[in-house]
């Protein structure tokens, strides 16, 4: 999946935090992502209210950690634009971290 896709698709997954959602949503879409790289492994430790941690490795010692949070608040696009929060927030940069 190239950037811009992938920066479309986890803007648009409500991942929010309040009473009707929170980032479990997005967080199985990115585990699933990550988990179709066959060269990592994958593990979803929980935290509290049915959400959890992304963690993905390779198995060699690690040297370098990309830590990212992966909530947003919802989006608007006008033509090729996307205006959103999330989007200078961590979205961009998670979709960049996913990608590399």
């Amino acid at each position: 999946m190239e950037l811009t896709e992938l920066t479309r698709k986890l803007i648009s997954i409500p991942s929010y935090v309040n009473e009707n959602t929170n980032e479990r949503q997005i967080g199985e879409f990115i585990a699933g992502y990550l988990r179709s790289l066959k060269w990592l492994t994958v593990e979803t430790p929980p935290v509290e209210g049915g959400r959890f941690n992304v963690i993905a490795h390779d198995g060699f010692p690690p040297r370098l950690m990309f830590c990212c949070h992966m909530d947003t608040v919802p989006h608007l696009e006008i033509g090729y634009m996307i205006l959103s929060m999330g989007i200078l927030k961590v979205e961009n940069c998670l979709a960049l971290v996913l990608v590399i």
